[in-house]
């Protein structure tokens, strides 16, 4: 049994170097340090395009601050109040339609104060008996466009007392503006101030009233 073995041991020893002198003399023949079997290698690596910024440039840009708020507007806007520009204010004074109502100026100042001088058809209306005030001016306000209340300006809050009355007595909040400015900067640039009752007609201008000449 061992010696059948040993023949199939040579004889494949045999087979196998008869393999190898034919594998060298044949032109076809496999190279040995060939590797048939290649591991899988990754793509070669592409380089980065450079980064580019989606962000425009800051070169020759300008940016225009914002301007500040006057404290003024701020703290009509703090009461829930919409504010009015002075330019807005002249500009509806001077409007043709304001004599027909469609813009209603509400002096919040005191009596005396009104009498000595307020915007030319402005009504008054009184801090102390507000509710009257308001329920006495009804007509004119329910049929104005815009309502402009206003008192010296300042640190004076009458006029967004008298704003928020109104709104409580059911005047439309959307046509009520408060004049920051008051009836201080009306007069110091010297716009026209009627003296006395509404509609008295007497008429100085605005800068005669402050001590102060005018053109």
């Amino acid at each position: 049994m061992k010696s059948i073995l040993r023949e199939f041991v040579w004889i494949g020893v045999i087979g196998v170097v008869i393999s190898l002198g034919l594998n060298t003399v044949s032109p076809r023949g496999l190279r040995l340090s060939e590797d048939y079997f290649p591991r899988s290698s990754p793509p070669p690596t592409q380089p980065a395009p450079p980064a580019t910024s989606t962000a425009p440039s800051s070169q020759g840009a300008t940016t225009l601050p914002e301007p500040a708020e006057d404290e003024g507007f701020k703290y009509v806007r703090e009461q829930g109040l919409q504010p009015i520009s002075h330019a807005e204010v002249k500009a509806l004074y001077e409007d043709p339609a304001y004599p027909s109502g469609a813009y209603v100026f509400v002096d919040a100042r005191t009596r005396d104060l009104y009498l000595a001088g307020h915007i030319p058809g402005a009504y008054h209306m009184e801090r102390e008996r507000a509710k009257e005030s308001v329920e006495s001016l009804r007509p004119a306000l329910d049929q104005a466009i815009k309502i402009i209340v206003y008192c010296n300006g300042g640190n004076c809050e009458d006029s967004t007392f008298a704003a928020i009355q109104m709104q409580r007595e059911n005047v439309n909040a959307m046509v009520i503006y408060v004049y920051p400015g008051g009836m201080d900067q009306w007069k110091d640039r010297d716009l026209p101030v009627e003296k006395g009752e509404r509609g008295s007609g007497d008429l100085v201008k605005g800068r005669t009233l402050l001590g102060e000449p005018h053109g």
